[in-house]
Order: structure tokens, then sequence, then C-alpha cells
């Protein structure tokens, strides 16, 4: 794809914003909506905050905004008829190139356009640089469109990733408001005991540098390293700790901090090992006496959702910042439940964050993939002749992604959701597991071998099976007769959609297109389509001679008990050609 280098005025008309009489702002709508600059953007479109009666410049719909000072170089498209003042340039793009090619091309480049700000007290970008910003640009209108496009799905991957991410926080939020009631309002139910006795509690302090000679090295955590239930480790000082202070001030596995400075009462467990590490000022430790008592993880949430909410606001003491004193600390009051209740929802904090990290390595990986497709597309390094957008993005996302046994449990529960009818039972899902993670090319790391009902892995079985019952989604269990298998949903199965959509995001409309075709099939015909299957995508992978003779004769060469179902193999051969579940050659042979 041949790019050529044009300046943003070859293909848009630039207007410097200009601020309007401020008499003329209000908030009670009167006039057009006035943007300002930064302060007004809100993802891709501007949010309204401000009127004003007497615009100056006038910003269209399908105007790019960009914030031409402090700072400089973010954009966002206008959506509305608009003032635009003095902190943001208009680029109203010309009819023949594609805006969405434009704006994307502006965001990827936003710290290049940054570094043409100047000024020493805060910067900003002159009129005469905004012009002269070059841009590399398909020839083809059409090109700009497809590119735009493809970044446009995989801006929205990593949306739904993060809004994902964000319902898990609330499915904890609602659990815990459930099991034990709203930490603000009285709880009398349960008899409440101070910290001070539930916890062995240690304030860490000011460490002087004084003595600093990089002999006993430690690394040590600060306020700064506790997130609401996150230890974050990107940012780790170290210092000398003599040994007694090492000792003092050391850290365990299952330890909690506490900021007292600060954000006061900000809470997290330290859930793995940290080898010689230490804490310092600021910070509370807390260590467990009885573990009878309570446990840490409704302890983090419990102050979670009371400090955000006031819970110990009256307790601060402020000079120049807040403090929660340890004297305090010690005589603040926690209700505490019954250490079943308090436990069980430990097991579910503990599935939920298992799912929570693999949706932010997920969301790591589509940012990653975002900065790639970026990069080609704007350096003309992406065949848009050979594949339509959807397999772009798709083909980022799969081609070396490898799913957890999380990812599997969840694609088997939506499996079940999706054709769990009277007649469904552990074949019926065993097939159509095989089906799905072939027809729709997923890498489960499974190895199919050869079984009276058609391809079978039994480890997969059993590892999925035994996931689905650990995240609450399904129970597993015999019928009355003892010889069929029942998926009875638990608790958690209302969320599985929510975690499919996220965690399958690309791939959904292959699979939900494969699943619809069986929804009303019984366990038998399910059978046979998959063995038909898999003995044609063994003779496309040995490279050997199809014709339907050949493939009814090794269907019933897979087992003896075949033969019941010789006459049923025309139609079935005609079904899957019918509805394309028609094998290529994925996969290993069986």
């Amino acid at each position: 794809m041949k790019l050529e280098s044009k300046t943003l005025e070859d293909i848009a008309i630039i207007i410097a914003g200009q601020s309007p009489p401020s008499s003329s702002y209000n908030s009670i709508g009167d006039g057009v909506p006035f943007f300002q600059g930064m302060a007004d953007f809100n993802g891709k479109h501007p949010k309204i905050r401000f009127w004003c009666n007497k615009p100056t410049k006038i910003s269209n719909p399908n105007d790019i905004l960009i914030s031409v000072r402090a700072p400089v170089g973010p954009v966002i498209i206008n959506n509305v008829k608009a003032c635009a003042g003095r902190g943001l340039g208009i680029i109203r793009v010309n009819e023949n190139i594609s805006l969405d090619y434009v704006y994307y091309f502006l965001r990827v480049n936003e710290k290049k356009i940054s570094d043409l700000g100047v000024g020493s007290t805060f910067k900003a970008i002159t009129q005469k640089n905004l012009r002269k910003i070059e841009i590399q640009i398909p020839e083809l209108l059409a090109d700009q469109i497809r590119i735009a496009n493809i970044l446009s799905q995989a801006e929205l991957l990593i949306a739904q990733r993060k809004q994902s991410i964000s319902l898990l926080d609330e499915l904890l939020k609602s659990t815990f408001l459930d099991m034990f009631g709203d930490p603000m309002k009285v709880n009398k139910k349960w008899k409440k005991e101070a910290c001070g006795n539930l916890f062995d509690m240690k304030l860490g302090k000011m460490l002087s540098a004084k003595n600093y000679t990089g002999t006993r090295l430690r690394k040590y955590l600060r306020n700064v390293n506790v997130k609401w239930g996150v230890i974050d480790l990107s940012n780790v000082k170290e210092m000398d700790f003599s040994e007694k202070e090492e000792e003092s001030y050391n850290l365990l596995k299952g330890d909690i901090l506490v900021c007292e400075g600060g954000d006061v009462g900000r809470t997290a467990i330290l859930k793995t090992e940290l080898e010689n590490y230490c804490y310092q000022n600021a910070l509370h430790r807390l260590r467990i006496k009885d573990q009878v008592k309570i446990d840490a993880n409704y302890f983090s949430w419990y102050m979670y959702l009371g400090v955000t909410n006031g819970l110990i606001k009256k307790e601060t003491t402020s000079v120049t910042i807040q403090h929660f004193t340890q004297d305090k600390f010690k005589k603040l009051l926690i209700p505490l439940p019954p250490i079943e209740l308090q436990t069980k929802f430990a097991t579910i904090v503990e599935k939920v964050e298992e799912l929570k990290t693999q949706y932010q390595q997920s969301l790591v990986e589509l940012q990653n993939m975002y900065g790639v497709l970026s990069q080609k597309a704007f350096k003309g390094e992406l065949n848009l002749n050979q594949v339509t957008n959807e397999e772009v993005v798709l083909e980022t996302t799969t081609k070396t992604k490898k799913y957890s046994v999380t990812d599997k449990a969840i694609l088997a529960g939506h499996i079940i959701n999706i054709t769990n009818n009277e007649d469904f039972g552990r074949v019926k899902f065993q097939k159509l597991l095989y089906l799905t993670e072939h027809h729709c090319k997923l890498n489960l790391g499974s190895n199919y071998m050869q079984n009276v009902a058609g391809p079978y892995d039994g480890k997969l079985i059993n590892e999925v099976e035994s996931k689905l019952k650990h995240l609450a989604f399904y129970d597993i269990n015999k019928s009355k007769t003892g010889r069929q298998i029942n998926y009875t949903a638990l608790g958690s199965a209302k969320q599985l959609e929510n975690y499919f959509k996220d965690s399958f995001t690309a791939e959904s409309k292959s699979i939900d297109a494969l699943l619809a075709q069986f929804k009303k099939s019984t366990w038998e015909q399910t059978e046979i389509i998959a063995t038909l299957y898999a003995v044609w995508n063994n003779r496309i992978l040995k490279q050997e001679t199809i014709t339907d003779e050949l493939l009814k004769k090794d269907f019933l060469n897979w087992d003896p008990q075949k033969k019941k179902y010789k006459d049923r193999l025309d139609v079935a051969l005609q079904w899957m050609r019918e509805k394309g579940i028609v094998p290529d050659g994925w996969g290993e042979v069986i």
C-alpha cells in the first residue's frame, strides 16, 4: 500500500479557537456548547460542561478538535455545533479524505505532536507548526476508511475488556453488600471487635537516609505502592535497613497494608511472597491474630466500602495532610460475621481475581496489538487486499493466543448455555467442544483420541468440568438412572455470558454461528457430525483422497458400534455441506 506524505494544511482547513467574552459563559444551556480544552474531552467525543451565547469561533460536527495548550496533542471528534476556545484548534478535514483516518493518525502520533509545543510555563503549539504537521496517507480513500475501521474495532475490543474488568469489581461490591450489608449502616446482628484485638498492628516510620551505605539494601513499600486491593510493585525504592529495622518492618504473605497518611484507609493484602521486602512510614501493617475471627478479604472489602463512604473521616487528623493514627485505628470497631460466611466471600474473591488477572493480561495484549496495528497501518505495511477488517483484528488476537483453563471453562459454560436441552449430556457437550475448537480454530491445547462416541479428550473434559464447578458456573452430576451426566446452573452462571463476550470477543460470531446449528440436535446427531468432521479432517491433514464413500468407510471403521448409524450418514454429509460445517485441515490427526 503506497502512502503519500502530506501536511495537515494540505488535507484540512485549520482554524484557531478563540474564547468568547467571559460574560457569555453559562451553565444553564443558553447558546451553544462551549469547549475550552482538554477538560472537555471525554473518550472520542467532547462532554458539554458550559455554554456561551456570544460564540466567536464555531466548530461543526465532524471537526477534529485538538488541544493546543497544556497539554498539546490530544484530539477528539466534535459531534455538535459548538464554540471552540483558544485552548483548541479546529481541523476540518477535506471531503476526499477520511476523517477517522486523520483522527487515528493524530491519536497515534500524539507524543510527536506534543514535542512540537513550546513555552517555559506551559507548552503550546503555534498555528504555523500545527499546519505543518506531516501525515502519511494512502492514495485511495477506501484504504483510509479500511485502516480507520480496523483501528476502531481494535479500540472497541480494548474498551470491552476494560468494561469487563470494571464489572468484576462491581460484582464483588454487590456480593459483599448482599452477604454483609452496608458498612455505613449499623448492623446489630453481629458483634464488633476493635482492630487492636484482631490484628498485630505496627505503624511504619520514616527511616533516616543519613547512614545510607548501600551495604544492606532492602526494597520497601510506601504509601504510593498501596492501591485499593492491589500492591503496586512498579515503583519500588531501596534503602539501607539495619538488622533490627529489617526484623521490625519485614513483610509476610498475607499481611494487610493500610495507608496512614494521604489517602487514608486505602487497603490491600500482600498475596505473594516478597523476599527481603520491608515497609516504611505512612503505612499500617496488620497481621491477623486469630484466623477463626476475621478473614483478610472480608476486612479489605469492609475497609474499601466503608472508607470510600466516610467510615473513618471523623477519626483522621489534618495539619497539612490527613493522618489516621495507630491509636485511633486500634479502636476502630469491625463487625464479625460468622467466619464460614467470611470464608465463602474470600472464595468468591479468589475466583473473581483469577478472572480479573486473565482480563488484565488480555488487556495488555490488546493494547500491544493496537500499537502494532497502528504502526503497520501508518507505515503502509498492512496488506488490505488479503484480509477483511475483522480478519486483521482476529488474526492478530488469535494467531498466537493461548487459552487459559478459565477461558476454556468460560467457553464450555457458553456451549452449555446455548445448547442445553432435554437431550443434553456429556456426549453432546464433548462433541460440541471438539467442533467449536476445530471449526472456529481455537488453540485449547487439546489432544483428541478415537472413542466409541467420536473424538475424545478426557483430560480436557475433566479440566473444564472441574473449573466449571470451581467458578460456580455449573455443577456436574449424574441423572437418576446414573447413565447420563447433567449440568446444573450455579450462582455465577448469570455472569458467564459477560465473561464470554470479553474473553472471546473476536471469535464469538463464529462460535455462536456454529452452536446455533446444534440447539435442537440430539446427542446422536451431534456424535455423527463430530465423527464425520474428524475423519474428514484426518484425510485433509494426511492429504488423502476425499469422497463420500471413503468418509463413510472411515466413519464405520472408527468403532464397531458406529454401524448403527450407517443409514444416516448420507443425510449427515449433505447437512454439513449445506450448513458450511466442513473441515479445512486445522488441528492434528486423530
